[in-house]
């Protein structure tokens, strides 16, 4: 589906254009050529049933090799800054941009611009895994589109205050990546529980098929 890779990087573009005016070195990333992909580490396909049997599938991806220079560059910049400006930094990994400073406003578009890529990435692998699904069954099925497209890391800004960095995994993101075991995740039911005064559950998916990157 080479043409839904095309339009979704249509709208990338011209932002990622402005943006390698800035910082040249992400013009060498992985970007396009990522687009519709799903990646390695702790991404995957999944086939799920809800409760009454009804199909569904679920996908993890995000901005790719794109987003990860993105923040790898930044990162390296808030560091060689706080080694400047923060007398009392007690580790390096806690450096940040203050509002105001030379690139915070940068690290802000260009991670609102990986947050955009994320999204469209899958879209398009959901476009790409449902037309997959009606090849191989040979059938004309109707595919409901109920979708939750939700970023995993991600920076929003909020109201009274500066970007606020959000993860959903518990464990440090090196950590998880070496150590892919249970512990590394909270249980599913714990955290509804401690929220059910905040939403409704409508679905409860089993995965039935799983196809990790």
């Amino acid at each position: 589906m080479p043409g839904s890779v095309d339009t979704a990087w249509a709208q990338l573009e011209p932002q990622f254009t402005d943006l390698c005016r800035d910082y040249p070195k992400l013009a060498k990333t992985n970007h396009r050529v990522h687009l519709g992909t799903l990646g390695t580490g702790n991404h995957f396909i999944e086939v799920c049933l809800d409760e009454v049997g009804s199909v569904w599938f679920m996908l993890h991806s995000g901005s790719r090799g794109v987003g990860n220079a993105i923040g790898t560059m930044f990162i390296e910049l808030a560091k060689q800054d706080a080694l400047r400006t923060v007398a009392n930094l007690p580790d390096r990994d806690l450096a940040y941009f203050e509002e105001g400073s030379r690139y915070f406003a940068d690290y802000v578009r260009a991670v609102g611009w990986g947050q955009r890529f994320a999204a469209l990435n899958r879209e398009v692998m959901m476009k790409r895994v449902i037309e997959a699904a009606k090849t191989v069954l040979h059938k004309n099925f109707q595919s409901h589109v109920e979708a939750v497209n939700c970023h995993h890391n991600y920076v929003q800004l909020h109201p009274g205050g500066p970007p606020r960095r959000h993860r959903r995994r518990r464990m440090p993101q090196g950590q998880g990546r070496d150590r892919r075991t249970p512990a590394a995740y909270k249980d599913i039911d714990a955290v509804m529980a401690a929220q059910r005064d905040l939403v409704e559950v409508v679905h409860t998916l089993k995965q039935v098929v799983c196809v990790k990157g």
